[in-house]
């Protein structure tokens, strides 16, 4: 399944483009950056991302691209030193909640309503691996996601995912600011 070069870790023209993949203004460019939500996110603050050390690659309004050493908490084959699957999928989970953090004007709490997670291969213990979310839209406050994982070097594909997440849930925002709105729903 190699060879294949991911389209969520690099805008195909080398241009830095808007929300919209169009590219930015000449004003855009120049103004500073925001921090991506997704870096207050992946915090000493948050109990089971703080230990797995993620390097961010890729920042920007649609997008995020993480990358981080596999950590051995998660073997399932000691033999093999491969991790189990379902490590794919909380850092898919994770990397493209933060991807919708990311394209978000304020800080507000989601919730993922579903993921769907496709296993193409096994992480080895210490390999390092990179985790890539791309936005694909919002409407009616539901976010559009799709993400993957590699390997690096080699960009050997291991997993593929799409899942849709809640923009404005009740939970509490790591942040400590207020909850944002309900979105209708009832407790």
């Amino acid at each position: 399944m190699s060879g294949h070069k991911s389209s969520l870790l690099a805008d195909r023209t080398g241009r830095r483009t808007g929300s919209t993949g169009t590219p930015a203004s000449t004003a855009d460019q120049k103004a500073k950056p925001r921090p991506h939500l997704a870096q207050l996110f992946f915090s000493a603050k948050h109990p089971l991302l703080s230990a797995f050390h993620f390097e961010f690659i890729r920042t920007d309004r649609d997008h995020l691209a993480t990358r981080l050493e596999a950590p051995e908490q998660f073997v399932a084959d000691e033999t093999r030193g491969e991790l189990h699957t379902g490590f794919h999928t909380l850092i898919l989970d994770t990397v493209m909640g933060g991807t919708v953090l990311g394209s978000l004007e304020q800080p507000q709490p989601i919730a993922t309503i579903k993921l769907t997670t496709q296993h193409c291969g096994r992480i080895l213990v210490g390999q390092t691996i990179v985790c890539a979310g791309a936005l694909q839209g919002v409407r009616n406050g539901v976010a559009y996601v799709h993400g993957e994982v590699r390997t690096e070097p080699g960009d050997e594909l291991i997993a593929t995912a799409v899942g849709t997440f809640m923009i404005g849930t009740r939970a509490v925002p790591l942040d400590g600011s207020s909850p944002g709105p309900s979105m209708g729903l009832r407790r």
